[in-house]
């Protein structure tokens, strides 16, 4: 038979409904939930995999995709070993890799708070029977400024209420910090990340929940 490379395929569910070669991460699965840290961080180079793992943890801990575990996990090594955790959790997966920087920096600021709305925005739809406050959110989210920050914490009360826990993942949580810097704008780079940044608020707010 003919090796199905997924060459440009991150997407974990495609990967498995396609018979596309992948190689079995699953097994540490239970290394992850075993760290004593709830903020984790992956940093490897380009096309280690990244995005591909994101998109496998988010497939096993939604708690929306119960009813797709044996097809997506049938034949790896976490379908006979799951974790307490699987499909326990309501995962937000954000990607800032689409964050425009050519702009001044209200435009980045606009452009960070477009990927995030876009992200939350799905989440709320995808869960709103879970936590119907969230569908209150859809409608109002883009008539408002850009605080992305105001908006998690808002989501996040809201699952607080429900007593429903999220899984938020951040896929290239960096790359458009490295773009500003290697396009030398520096000072740019400094005025979104400074204490008083967007960037540094939108992290705050869901610090603040993590408490619980």
């Amino acid at each position: 038979p003919i090796m199905k490379i997924p060459y440009a395929t991150c997407d974990f569910a495609a990967i498995r409904a396609e018979n596309y070669f992948y190689v079995d991460k699953t097994p540490y699965l239970p290394h992850l939930e075993g760290v004593n840290e709830e903020h984790l961080i992956f940093l490897r180079p380009r096309r280690f995999g990244k995005s591909t793992l994101i998109s496998t943890l988010e497939r096993y801990y939604d708690i929306a995709q119960a009813d797709a575990f044996d097809a997506r996990f049938g034949g790896l090594w976490i379908h006979e070993h799951p974790t307490p955790n699987r499909n326990k959790y309501l995962v937000l997966t954000i990607d800032l890799s689409p964050v425009d920087t050519v702009g001044d920096i209200k435009a980045i600021c606009k452009s960070f708070a477009t990927q995030v709305k876009a992200a939350v925005h799905g989440f709320a739809s995808r869960y709103a029977k879970w936590v119907p406050p969230l569908s209150e959110l859809i409608g109002v989210m883009w008539s408002s400024d850009e605080d992305v920050a105001g908006l998690m914490s808002e989501v996040l009360k809201a699952l607080e209420v429900e007593g429903y826990q999220m899984y938020l993942l951040i896929d290239e949580y960096d790359h458009f910090g490295n773009r500003l810097l290697s396009d030398e704008r520096k000072t740019t780079y400094e005025e979104l990340v400074k204490a008083s940044g967007f960037v540094r608020s939108f992290y705050a707010s869901i610090k603040a929940f993590t408490r619980g």
